[in-house]
């Protein structure tokens, strides 16, 4: 049942965003949130690749710079794939964060 309070012009309505314009703000905010966590910040980017029903964020980065974004036990990029996530449900799609991968160095 609706408030009598409310009407309907007081209700805000919501812009709808494109599928790109959702792909291109949350590219942008897991950039600047990575940046300002890592020691050099210029070496970090993130390109989008479209999927069929998938848009996956792809963070390029050094191998210097990559303990920071994984942070301890992987919980910096858990919270960035969340907050990922979290935009991009709230508008209807599906989405992916992915790290380069560095194999271990041999220590003899």
């Amino acid at each position: 049942m609706r408030n009598s309070n409310t009407s309907p012009s007081s209700c805000s309505l919501q812009k709808v965003m494109s599928r790109e314009e959702v792909a291109e703000l949350t590219c942008t905010m897991i950039q600047e949130f990575l940046r300002l966590i890592v020691d050099h910040p210029e070496e970090v980017s993130v390109a989008i690749e479209y999927g069929e029903r998938t848009t996956v964020f792809r963070v390029e980065c050094t191998k210097r710079n990559f303990s920071k974004i994984l942070g301890s036990k992987g919980r910096m990029i858990s919270s960035v794939r969340n907050m990922a996530l979290a935009i991009t449900a709230r508008h209807g799609y599906r989405s992916i964060v992915e790290i380069p991968y560095f194999a271990p160095e041999d220590h003899v």
